[in-house]
């Protein structure tokens, strides 16, 4: 966990990983902001990610709006869930 980008010890959360780099990366708590912004976001922290070995791919809670069971399932097969900050409340709404 970290509060702030990959935090300073990357190489533990590898560690803690093993061989396993494929990562779910949510930015439903940025679904506020324009197209363009949370775009722009999602590069950012893809790029991030990948830089300490990560494999991100956005795993876009919209798709699964009113069906829990089908986000539970898509989630399943990562190594990693990576949530990015913003907004609690809407996370929270896109979560449920």
């Amino acid at each position: 966990m970290s509060s702030f980008r990959n935090g300073n010890k990357p190489d533990e959360l590898l560690r803690l990983l093993g061989d396993g780099r494929r990562t779910a990366l949510i930015l439903n708590a940025q679904d506020w902001k324009a197209p363009e912004d949370r775009a722009t976001d999602l590069a950012q922290e893809g790029e991030r990610l990948e830089s300490i070995g990560l494999q991100p791919e956005e795993a876009d809670l919209r798709q699964y709006f009113g069906r829990p069971d089908e986000s539970r399932r898509a989630l399943v097969g990562y190594d990693l869930v990576w949530v990015r900050g913003g907004s609690v409340f809407v996370l929270r709404s896109a979560f449920r």
